[in-house]
């Protein structure tokens, strides 16, 4: 994350034609996502304030999360969906 927020820092990577966002949220053998490894969390929450937040409010940008989701009915029961 920080790599890419130094490209678009020194102009390097232009964000005018950004329009979605996938964030790969399958977890790691130890179990972490991106959002939950805290330096890698650290690192895109402080790329998404600089830098992507007023284009999701201007409603120019969408975050997908992709990978696998549990409903909390659904933890009850142990199943989950893949999408």
């Amino acid at each position: 994350m920080s790599r890419i927020k130094k490209l678009i820092d020194m102009d390097a990577l232009g964000l005018s034609r950004l329009a979605v966002i996938v964030m790969d949220m399958h977890t790691d053998a130890k179990g972490y996502s991106l959002l939950t490894l805290p330096q890698v969390s650290d690192e895109f929450w402080d790329l998404y304030k600089s830098h992507f937040h007023h284009l999701m409010v201007q409603g120019d940008l969408r975050i997908c999360l992709y990978g696998p989701i549990s409903c909390a009915s659904d933890k009850k029961s142990g199943v989950t969906h893949d999408e």
